[in-house]
């Protein structure tokens, strides 16, 4: 009896480590092929990453009201 059972929570053992495993290979082939996306981009001729421009430029003057300690700015 024993070893029936033990056939039995084997068998369901394997077949969800078998589908898991299957439902789990796409998830992993992305971060793996992006991973090595990113470490090898000069392989790839031109960069991955985006170039950064300037847009516009705002100079912050909070007026007397701010709070000049720091933990009343945080608050």
């Amino acid at each position: 009896m024993a070893k029936n059972r033990w056939a039995r929570s084997d068998r369901l053992m394997r077949a969800l480590h078998l589908y898991t495993g299957m439902f789990l290979v796409p998830w992993m082939m992305v971060y793996a092929i992006s991973a090595f996306l990113v470490n090898h981009k000069e392989w790839f001729g031109k960069e991955i990453q985006p170039t950064w421009e300037v847009s516009q430029e705002i100079d912050f003057d909070p007026g007397p009201a701010f709070p000049q300690d720091s933990e009343e700015q945080a608050r």
